[in-house]
């Protein structure tokens, strides 16, 4: 769950970071503009809440550490 989460967040770090910008490509009397898909906005809310979850989740493992205990047998 953990990496899954790891890897979404690289993902959409990559798509915010492309949608930040418009693409110019400049032509002889022309301007080519390529507008982003999804805007910078929307991609930018999803990824800090996805870094929310994986924060609560880091949590939770860290938690559930430490409330865990092993009894060793004697030998």
């Amino acid at each position: 769950m953990r990496k899954n989460l790891i890897a979404d967040l690289n993902f959409l770090s990559e798509k915010v970071k492309n949608s930040a910008y418009k693409k110019i490509i400049y032509k002889e009397e022309r301007d080519i503009v390529h507008e982003p898909k999804i805007s910078f906005l929307e991609l930018y809310k999803k990824f800090n809440e996805d870094l929310v979850k994986l924060k609560t989740l880091a949590k939770l493992i860290h938690i559930a550490n430490h409330k865990t205990k092993i009894a060793f047998k004697e030998e």
